[in-house]
């Protein structure tokens, strides 16, 4: 395999990659409309899998672009790779509507989220308040107080 054969390659790994992030991002749009969120996180994991995956990618790519552009035959070369330029295309337009899709969908899981931390810290705070009455209510029934006092004087 030579160099543009490596760098088709690994642009066609992207490709796949692009095609997996983006029906991630369907399904997040589905879920989102369907108000599930349960499933959100999971797919946050995913998504971040695909971009460190698709990040490691691009080094690879641009290391070996930038050797094959410093030779003399490069634009020669490179033509007779067409389908190095239509798994490009298609990758900007795969992570152009992952985009769009993004710009829709993410302000309201932060809303969905910010909501969740509210209910969290009011639960919190309910736990709090159920946990001082109820120790006041049994101090009041029993006339006893639920801790030790440790005298240390003699």
């Amino acid at each position: 395999m030579n160099d543009y054969e490596k760098l088709v390659s690994i642009t066609k790994n992207k490709h796949t990659l692009s095609n997996e992030f983006l029906e991630i991002v369907k399904k997040m749009q589905e879920d989102v409309s369907q108000e599930n969120f349960e499933s959100i996180e999971a797919h946050l994991i995913k998504r971040q899998e695909i971009i460190d995956s698709v990040n490691l990618l691009d080094k690879q790519f641009l290391t070996l672009f930038e050797a094959l552009k410093k030779n003399d035959d490069f634009e020669q070369s490179i033509i007779n790779y067409p389908e190095l330029k239509e798994y490009i295309s298609d990758i900007k337009a795969n992570f152009e509507l992952s985009y769009d899709i993004d710009e829709k969908i993410m302000p309201i899981i932060r809303d969905e989220i910010a909501i969740t931390q509210k209910e969290i810290k009011k639960i919190k705070t309910q736990e709090k308040v159920v946990d001082k009455y109820s120790q006041d209510v049994m101090k009041k029934i029993t006339g006893a107080n639920f801790g030790v006092f440790i005298d240390e004087m003699k």
